[in-house]
């Protein structure tokens, strides 16, 4: 995956909505990792992902453009990236 644009990215939104300061650096802190996640190959993305819960590479992904994680997805073992998809159909 080749990112030389931020648009390979979903912006945080500028309204916090009177979510904590914890919640807003969280939130940044997604993001960075997906920006980081984005900028490698999706093989190796997925290899370091497999280490995460379920719940964090969903909260990763979620913040990701589709194609992206489309790919890592695909370099997940099948059972997993399954169980990732239903998770992310269900919003957690």
């Amino acid at each position: 995956v080749v990112v030389d644009t931020p648009s390979e990215i979903k912006e945080p939104s500028s309204e916090t909505g009177g979510e904590d300061v914890d919640s807003s650096s969280r939130e940044e802190k997604i993001f960075r990792l997906a920006k980081i996640y984005t900028a490698m190959e999706p093989e190796e993305a997925s290899r370091i992902m497999e280490k995460l819960s379920d719940e964090e590479v969903v909260e990763i992904l979620s913040v990701m453009k589709e194609r992206n994680v489309a790919e890592i997805l695909n370099a997940f073992p099948v059972e997993r990236a399954a169980e990732i998809m239903k998770k992310m159909m269900e919003g957690r």
